[in-house]
């Protein structure tokens, strides 16, 4: 339990956390989440209390407050030591200044998010914060970025529809970071019934691919369709590379594994059985 304080020593009273296990014990099947009881359940803002833990376990702690990140050295429980007071002080930090760029290299102003990774012993964890939007000329500053911080910092693009996904790694927060969009490619399908050979409207379609970056690191991508199927079953992507990419459909059993390529020309045919369960109806043409 503790304090979480910022840099002048004041309570950070929208403070959140995670605990890691660091040392794996048998009783313990996943990482403990307490989020919710920083500032519910009477606590006084700016504190925490993980309880109750098992003993001979060793724990890590990652608080934050707006865009201050820190992370505790690791914290021992046993029968000598079984209640632990461990304050947690944000740091200052730096401001991570960036430019975001159309595909033509002009201004743009999507909106823009900083994405936050860490990983400790099995269990990762990540979150993402508020949303803001760059000026005029392209230009945003996110304040109080700890460099320190052992986690991964990104910078998250809420894209149009006919541009890709960005999801860009920031390697170094004393340098200004450009973010360059890019132009999706297209790609159509179509949702059947298995059984009546009619469209299925409302599914939700998804792809997904796993590639090398050009450091030859193994990464993974999923992306949706802009909307689900419609009255006819179609599906639309314009947000894709020109990879191949394994689809999934919300609520059904496809009949085989199906693969769609960004920038091909024919739809993909999905047939699909819908299971006792799911609100999903086929719709008869018309």
């Amino acid at each position: 339990y503790g304090d979480i304080t910022l840099p002048d020593g004041s309570l950070a009273e929208n403070s959140h956390g995670f605990l890691f296990i660091v040392k794996k014990l048998e009783i313990v099947t996943s990482p403990f989440a307490f989020n919710d009881i920083f500032n519910s359940g009477g606590m006084d803002q700016g504190k925490y209390n993980a309880s109750p833990l098992p003993l001979e376990g060793q724990y890590q702690i990652v608080a934050y407050s707006g865009n201050r990140f820190m992370v505790t050295d690791p914290v021992t429980l046993n029968q000598a030591n079984p209640i632990v007071e461990k304050n947690i002080q944000l740091a200052k930090g730096v401001t991570l200044k960036g430019l975001l760029l159309d595909i033509e290299g002009t201004p743009a102003r999507d909106y823009i998010s900083l994405d936050v990774s860490l990983t400790i012993a099995d269990h990762s964890w990540g979150t993402t914060l508020e949303q803001i939007r760059p000026d005029e000329n392209g230009r945003f500053s996110i304040e109080n970025v700890n460099p320190d911080f052992p986690g991964k910092y990104y910078i998250k693009v809420n894209v149009r529809p006919g541009y890709r996904p960005v999801h860009q790694e920031i390697l170094d927060l004393d340098k200004q970071v450009t973010v360059r969009l890019e132009k999706g490619l297209r790609a159509a399908g179509i949702v059947l019934d298995e059984k009546t050979g009619w469209p299925i409207p409302g599914v939700r379609v998804s792809a997904y691919r796993v590639y090398k970056n050009n450091n030859g690191k193994v990464l993974s991508e999923e992306i949706e369709a802009e909307n689900p199927t419609n009255n006819k079953g179609q599906f639309v992507f314009s947000n894709m590379s020109d990879d191949s990419y394994n689809l999934t459909c919300s609520e059904l059993r496809p009949t085989e594994s199906y693969t769609i390529t960004g920038g091909q020309k024919e739809p993909v045919i999905v047939h699909a059985s819908i299971p006792e369960w799911s609100k999903l109806k086929p719709r008869k043409p018309e």
